[in-house]
């Protein structure tokens, strides 16, 4: 889906989201033992009614766990899902790796009840390709394998029409990205160093040295990030060599539509996080989204393409552990909201380009998960399949 943040990432939010969520239940505690004391304990001498002091409860700064969206979704018809993989309600009986059952033409993928999972657009025809709990996955663009990183720092295709899983080798917790044609893929290895491999696990070679790759729309290019931070700079690889585009702030999240590099930037001295894009030769540098102050508690990531090229998917990620997503139509400067509540991660785009999934909920703080698709202009949002997770 050409995510570019990494799983390490998404969980360093998720523990500081935690923690100030522990902070402020310490801070209401402390409070609630003063009114206590004040209303309970014996008054001084001199203490009368008008005289005593009052104290009035810190408000509560952080969402508590559990939290329903405060927003209506319309659920598709197969929303209710049961929560384990092929249980009533998923439209089909699920398959276990090594077996076949038929595909809808347009697929989604997600984690759920510990396995990876494929169903219809609308959560229909639901079943669980292999068993993996955790780590970074990309479903091809042809919805017929999936490459995803196990517990063990390793990256694997999966065949939907077989079962058949491959091993490919180390890998990097950045998220693998397919071309467009599906034929081949990107992953960061140990190094850190940019990897090409055919989606049969042959011709495993190493493009650049870099993290957070992402190919371009037209299959052309590859672009990552150097893994010098104090140098900040985008690698392009165009099939003969590797070109070096320094920029002047640290970047967070890079895409490609064949033509401009999209670029996530965090904070840096003056200026806020930005949203910008640069030409596949470095120049013509264009602010799309922040730079102002008020962007100066945030970072831009996980940026992604719509596949008919007139989007931008991202995610605004704040100090406070929050995780919004928005869209902007490409030449455009005004960008939508599309997540509903401060939990929110981005999954993939719909085969038509129309359609943007998320998971909204943080599983490690124990709320309840949902893939939720959200319609592009208009912003319809639906639940999709209860219980997933990324």
């Amino acid at each position: 889906m050409g995510e570019s943040s990494s799983q390490s990432y998404w969980d360093s939010i998720d523990r500081r989201h935690r923690a100030l969520i522990a902070l402020g239940a310490g801070v209401l505690a402390v409070v609630a033992i003063v009114i206590v004391f004040l209303l309970t304990g014996e008054p001084g001498p001199d203490a009368t009614p008008e005289t005593a002091p009052v104290i009035t409860p810190a408000e509560q700064t952080e969402e508590p766990t559990a939290v329903i969206p405060s927003y209506p979704l319309t659920p598709t018809a197969d929303a209710s899902a049961a929560a384990t993989p092929g249980g009533p309600g998923t439209g089909a009986s699920a398959a276990g790796p090594g077996e076949t059952t038929s595909q809808p033409a347009a697929l989604i993928a997600y984690r759920r009840a510990g396995a990876l999972c494929v169903a219809g657009e609308d959560g229909s025809g639901e079943r669980a390709v292999v068993p993996l709990g955790s780590g970074v996955f990309a479903l091809s663009p042809d919805r017929t394998m999936i490459a995803a990183v196990d517990d063990s720092g390793v990256l694997w295709l999966h065949t939907l029409e077989d079962g058949q899983s491959l091993r490919i080798g180390q890998a990097e917790p950045d998220a693998p990205v397919w071309a467009p044609d599906s034929s081949w893929l990107v992953y960061t290895a140990p190094g850190p160093k940019v990897m090409r491999v055919n989606r049969g696990g042959t011709d495993v070679r190493a493009l650049m040295t870099g993290r957070m790759p992402s190919v371009a729309a037209d299959g052309r290019s590859v672009v990552a990030v150097s893994p010098a931070s104090r140098e900040p700079a985008v690698l392009v690889w165009r099939g003969t060599g590797v070109a070096r585009h320094a920029v002047s702030v640290p970047i967070t999240a890079v895409a490609c539509d064949g033509e401009r590099i999209y670029l996530g930037t965090a904070p840096s001295g003056a200026s806020g996080a930005t949203l910008r894009s640069i030409t596949l030769a470095g120049t013509g540098d264009r602010v799309l989204v922040g730079g102002s102050q008020e962007m100066r508690d945030a970072s831009f990531v996980s940026i992604s393409e719509s596949p008919d090229g007139n989007w931008l998917a991202y995610a605004c990620h704040g100090d406070d552990g929050r995780s919004e997503l928005y869209a902007l139509r490409l030449g455009e400067t005004d960008p939508i909201r599309i997540s509903g509540r401060r939990d929110s991660y981005p999954l993939q785009w719909a085969a038509s380009g129309e359609v943007f999934y998320l998971i909204e909920g943080n599983e490690l703080q124990g709320e309840a998960t949902s893939l939720v698709s959200v319609a592009l202009p208009s912003g319809t949002r639906r639940l999709v399949v209860s219980g997933a997770s990324r």
